[in-house]
């Protein structure tokens, strides 16, 4: 007893330190999706450029990204090793930030903007007063949902290797997957719990007052005194820093001033540094043409190959983790409906649980049945996938009119009709964005699904991802790379032809 309690205080600080470093790159994400959000906004090239890049972007699995960081980082030292760290953990949670708010932007209601301009209510006053109270409530949403992310790869940010080069921090991520590696299961569970621990903690003292707090604060007709007596002390604590936050356009007032009147030339200044964006993306082009040049016409075959398994294990595990995720989804929106509050605190506390964390306790399991290894990386893609189908059915569900409802109880309609005429039809559309989202998630954790190393030993299964994995831990850049180009450049071409045109015959 006392040993494990001396083994859990020793790995307790290193959650902590994982968590401050989420943080930060949560911050710095925050921030920058928030500048790149209105450089598309405002500008129609840079809007052209920018959303389909970052489209692109989060396709590109976090491995991906660490020749790059390692040629960057890796001569500075620890500092640098820290640097890196927090680079790979913001590639995990930025994406997602950037569609939040611009998609919150576009959808500003025009009676909005029209008196925000007859009120002369512009620049940074306009953000203050206008931007950040509409879209907060859904960017906190999706804040907690990149949390979950960087969780979700703080193992593969915080400890990561190109040949024999290898980068590595203190952290709670860093010790499970060396725990892991080794077959320490003891270690990684005192991880496990202290991942645990520090997710249900931020939930309850941050995430959720932080949402209830958002949504009041999102042009509500009730007067202040009224919100503030259905909220408890953390409710209040939060909405008093939202309400300075939002208060703190008048300390930009001069800065404001100076801005709307170099207006017009920042404006020029944006479409011309439009091109350089495009020049950047040219050169990267050739950049990767010339890994392309370098490879074994072998080489390029496998990766192209490759895709065909890894598409095979996404398909099906995307399919089974909606058949739990849309019947779940329906039964909390339509007959749990009194609870689902309280379901919905656990569900957002389970579903932000890295599930690379699960991998010593059922990996050993799944060894044992026949076709264990391709059961495992199914079990991986459908817990990585399942929350994006859940959280997006519940949210169409959730939107149905009661009144749908109602007709159905009046027309004596039974639970099959109910279910294809008012819950599915209703759901559709969310359900099918839920889909495109799980989609990319699940390609993203291929990696994680298709290479395992446990108990000094390494299995993978071929694929893509197991591709990518092993080409980074052999220093095989070019094909790391170029694999990587292969799996974005498939991914992208299917959204186009498939779910594009699925979504738009679902709009229609």
């Amino acid at each position: 007893m006392m040993d494990a309690l001396k083994n859990f205080s020793e790995t307790f600080p290193l959650g902590f330190i994982s968590f401050f470093r989420i943080f930060i790159a949560y911050l710095l994400s925050a921030f920058l999706s928030i500048l790149i959000s209105y450089l598309a906004f405002y500008s129609k090239r840079f809007e052209r450029i920018l959303i389909p890049a970052v489209d692109i972007m989060q396709s590109v699995p976090v491995l991906s990204f660490t020749p790059g960081v390692m040629l960057i980082f890796y001569k500075l030292g620890r500092a640098g090793f820290e640097l890196a760290a927090i680079f790979l953990i913001i590639t995990s949670i930025i994406w997602n930030l950037i569609f939040s708010f611009y998609a919150s932007l576009k959808n500003i209601p025009e009676e909005f903007d029209e008196l925000s301009k007859i009120l002369k209510v512009e620049g940074i006053r306009k953000f203050f007063l206008l931007h950040l109270p509409f879209s907060l409530p859904q960017f906190l949403w999706n804040s907690l949902l990149s949390f979950g992310n960087a969780w979700y790869f703080l193992m593969y940010c915080e400890m990561f290797s190109i040949g024999e080069l290898e980068i590595k921090v203190d952290g709670i991520g860093a010790f499970i997957l060396n725990s892991m590696e080794r077959g320490e299961i003891s270690k990684t569970f005192y991880g496990f719990l202290v991942i645990l621990f520090i997710i249900s903690t931020s939930y309850f003292l941050i995430w959720k007052p932080l949402l209830v707090a958002s949504f009041v604060m999102k042009f509500e007709e009730e007067s202040e005194e009224e919100i503030l007596t259905r909220m408890n002390f953390l409710d209040k604590f939060y909405f008093q820093i939202l309400k300075r936050i939002m208060q703190a356009e008048r300390f930009f007032s001069r800065l404001n001033q100076f801005l709307m009147s170099k207006s017009d030339k920042i404006s020029k200044f944006f479409d011309y540094s439009s091109f350089l964006v495009l020049f950047a993306i040219a050169v990267f082009l050739i950049f990767i043409f010339r890994f392309f040049l370098r490879l074994e016409p072998s080489d390029v075959l496998l990766c192209i190959v490759s895709i065909f398994p890894t598409l095979l294990r996404v398909s099906l595990g995307i399919f089974l983790a909606s058949l739990f995720a849309i019947l779940l989804a329906i039964l909390i929106g339509t007959r749990w409906k009194p609870y689902q509050e309280r379901i919905i605190s656990v569900i957002q506390i389970i579903s932000s649980f890295p599930v690379p964390a699960l991998i010593p306790f059922v990996f050993p399991f799944f060894l044992q049945l026949p076709m264990g290894l391709e059961l495992n990386a199914l079990f991986i893609i459908s817990t990585s996938s399942v929350w994006y189908i859940f959280y997006n059915t519940l949210a169409g569900v959730n939107s149905i009119p009661k009144e749908l409802f109602l007709v159905g109880e009046s027309l004596r309609m039974n639970l099959k009709d109910k279910l294809r005429q008012i819950i599915l039809k209703g759901s559709r559309k969310d359900m099918l964005v839920g889909f495109i989202t799980a989609w990319g998630g699940a390609w993203n954790g291929t990696f994680v699904a298709e290479s395992i190393i446990f108990q000094e030993k390494e299995y993978k299964i071929f694929g893509i991802g197991s591709l990518i994995f092993q080409s980074a831990r052999e220093g095989k850049i070019e094909l790391m790379i170029f694999s990587t180009f292969v799996m974005c450049s498939f991914i992208v071409l299917f959204n186009i032809f498939v779910w594009k045109k699925l979504l738009e015959g679902v709009k229609d």
